[in-house]
């Protein structure tokens, strides 16, 4: 039987792109999650950009270093702060505690607690940016 040369690297090529595209969804996912301290540092009077994971919607946070947090959407003061396990809480906000990942990238992702993408924080400003 001859198995002519595009068989062959079909054979070969697609077992090899699945590895690939599994190992690179893999490297996405395990982001180093940052400790509170880190946390804190990074977004203390910040403004961060949000992009829910899901359904693509759009919002910017301020984290003042006083606690003190708001929405760009919203006129209503929430608050935030880090708990006892390092995670980012937050009043008002969808998903009150979550763990924050650093992708490498500077994107971060705030996390469901079944590890799961909630929202992603594609920008981090200094100051209130709305």
């Amino acid at each position: 039987m001859n198995v002519n040369i595009e068989t062959r690297l079909f054979r070969w090529a697609l077992p090899a792109l699945f590895l690939v595209l599994a190992t690179t969804a893999t490297a996405v996912q395990a982001g180093k999650t940052l400790s509170g301290d880190e946390i804190r540092t990074l977004i203390s009077g910040k403004t961060v950009y949000v992009t829910q994971y899901g359904n693509g919607s759009r919002w910017r946070a301020y984290f003042s270093a006083d606690g003190s947090a708001s929405l760009s959407d919203s006129f209503k003061q929430e608050a935030w702060h880090i708990d006892e396990q390092g995670q980012h809480c937050t009043t008002g906000f969808p998903l009150p505690c979550a763990p924050i990942q650093d992708n490498g990238d500077g994107t971060y992702y705030r996390s469901k607690s079944d590890g799961s993408i909630a929202s992603v924080w594609t920008k981090i400003v200094d100051g209130k940016d709305f």
